[in-house]
């Protein structure tokens, strides 16, 4: 698992899995985005956008859809 931090942007990049695949985007929440490998369900990236805020709100973050590494059950049926 990696972790970078565009400071510019503000958006903060979490690649669980790296992976060349056709994947499925989803956003269980306004500003994470998730990579989806949609034949496993895993997670393989999360983007969040927004992230000091995010951070300095809660004093955490939370990452909705993730469970573990693989996507919640919830997200999975939005796959295609």
């Amino acid at each position: 698992m990696t972790f970078s931090y565009d400071q510019e942007t503000d958006t903060l990049y979490v690649v669980l899995e790296e992976s060349r695949k056709e994947c499925e985007y989803l956003e269980p929440e306004a500003g994470i985005v998730l990579r989806v490998d949609p034949s496993s369900g895993k997670v393989l990236t999360c983007t969040v956008l927004c992230f000091s805020e995010r951070v300095r709100k809660q004093n955490r973050i939370d990452i909705p859809g993730l469970h573990g590494v693989d996507l919640a059950p919830e997200l999975r049926s939005l796959i295609r």
